[in-house]
């Protein structure tokens, strides 16, 4: 006996920028099973990102960077089953063609109807086959967006031209790099693999970077960007943020050490003495150069958001004008009437940082995207 199909939103994969395999679309008992079948869909919540300083001595409280939240990694399960697939070898299809799909390595845009909408990348699938007609399986990806998240107006920076934001960054870069090895070579020169991995991190931000003035030095704005641009732009700031995070933990690391050596009764102080290539100097001149360089990694962190935020807005419908809600206002009714179609009003209602459900407030003031 067929069991009937359950109601729900259709589930769609599509990849982008550009479609190597068409979009996917599950629904019925082929979607990804949840409540009351299976536990949860997915979760929805985030994570802070975070680097953790501690130090020596008894109930001494650590030093917390906060590097913003990421959301939760996805796992998403299901069945298909040839017997609810209306195609022949409907499950030997879905098979195949997800192993495609998952393969190209493509950014991908999940929706689920109009609830739900996150660029994910699909990292594993799992593919289980069970019997004939009957196959398992299993997606793991990470979230990289949620389209319908909210983007606070009061967190939004000044718009800056591409290339003075970029300009800013390169000013900073002597800074960052104050402690580097050819100041404190005796200090350094002790610890070659931690040298050495200073160089290799200046190298991974700086090829990112690069890139990216290149790009802001072509642009007059950020509105002007091609789609390639922006992809580009959002890759090398994550690729920056990740290396900015890096070398401070680096360099946290080595003022500890340091620390560490310079400490009267230290053993490995003693042992080191006796050539005299490491004194408390060496501790004060890194600790100096150090703070400055922690104080320009903040500023420049600050700079990566801003960026990443212009951009984000453009991708998302950069605000052009505001209209004020009105009685008995939809985010569809006020997306006609203002933008000429009421297919605009998710892009209305995530411009605002709106989450599904939640219908214009009268007298609220909101921001129209292009």
């Amino acid at each position: 006996m067929a069991f009937s199909q359950p109601v729900a939103p259709v589930w769609t994969f599509t990849q982008i920028p550009t479609q190597i395999t068409p979009a996917q679309t599950l629904s019925g008992w082929s979607a990804p099973f949840g409540r009351p079948r299976n536990g949860a869909l997915l979760d929805d919540g985030v994570s802070q990102r975070y680097s953790r300083t501690n130090y020596s001595g008894v109930n001494v409280p650590p030093t917390i960077h906060s590097f913003g939240t990421v959301l939760k990694p996805l796992e998403m399960h299901g069945r298909w089953m040839d017997r609810q697939i209306p195609l022949q070898g409907g499950a030997t299809q879905y098979r195949k063609t997800w192993k495609q799909f998952v393969s190209d390595g493509s950014v991908v845009r999940m929706t689920w109807g109009s609830y739900l909408s996150y660029q994910i990348f699909i990292h594993d699938i799992e593919l289980k086959i069970e019997g004939i007609g009957d196959v398992a399986w299993q997606i793991k990806a990470e979230c990289l967006l949620d389209e319908q998240g909210p983007v606070p107006p009061q967190r939004l920076p000044a718009t800056q031209a591409p290339f003075d934001i970029a300009h800013q960054m390169y000013q900073l870069f002597p800074t960052i790099f104050a402690f580097y090895p050819q100041s404190f070579g005796s200090l350094l020169g002790m610890l070659n693999e931690i040298s050495d991995g200073l160089s290799d991190l200046k190298s991974e931000i700086n090829a990112p970077f690069q890139d990216i003035y290149n790009t802001c030095s072509a642009l007059t704005s950020f509105e002007s960007a091609v789609s390639s641009d922006l992809t580009g732009l959002l890759s090398g700031i994550t690729a920056m943020q990740t290396g900015i995070l890096a070398l401070r933990g680096q360099t946290d690391y080595l003022l500890s050490g340091a620390e560490f050596l310079n400490t009267p009764d230290s053993q490995a102080l003693n042992d080191l003495s006796g050539g005299g290539i490491f004194t408390g100097a060496d501790v004060v001149s890194f600790t100096t150069a150090k703070a400055q360089s922690d104080a320009a990694m903040a500023r420049f962190l600050v700079l990566l958001a801003q960026m990443y935020v212009q951009v984000e807005m453009v991708r998302r419908g950069t605000p052009t004008s505001a209209y004020v809600a009105q009685a008995g206002d939809t985010w569809e009714s006020a997306a006609e009437r203002l933008m000429g179609s009421a297919d605009g009003g998710r892009k209305l209602r995530a411009m605002n940082g709106v989450t599904y459900g939640q219908q214009p407030v009268a007298g609220v003031s909101y921001s129209v995207p292009r």
